[in-house]
């Protein structure tokens, strides 16, 4: 648990409790055993959990995966547009049904939580 403010130093860096510094705001969370979800509502079923979403992207970032980056982006991006419109339900069908849309569809899914409670 954090209990001050997190700020970086003048310098950039993270520091913990116990003094070890990170330039990673996502390493320094990991380090003191903290984990967020921040869940933007895309249906009354489905939330989009857009800490995962940051996290992902850093991960793709630091291992130099410029096609996952797209893929998670692009994935991203289907999801709220089609949210906006009101064509989430539909999106998800046709995703499930089009074998080229897989990963798009992997990607939609691995950054959804499931209400369970809202049905």
């Amino acid at each position: 648990m954090i209990e001050d403010p997190i700020v970086p130093t003048d310098d950039g860096y993270y520091v913990c409790r116990c003094e070890e510094e990170f330039v990673n705001i996502f390493d320094f969370l990991e380090h003191n055993g903290v984990e967020y979800e921040w869940g933007v509502r895309i249906t009354k079923k489905y939330n989009f959990d857009m800490f995962e979403f940051m996290k992902n992207i850093d991960k793709f970032l630091r291992d130099g995966d410029a096609k996952a980056v797209f893929e998670c982006l692009q994935s991203a991006a289907l999801t709220l547009i089609n949210a906006s419109e009101g064509k989430f339900e539909e999106f998800m069908e046709e995703a499930i049904v089009a074998g080229e849309m897989e990963d798009i569809y992997k990607g939609v899914e691995k950054l959804l939580k499931e209400e369970k409670d809202e049905e």
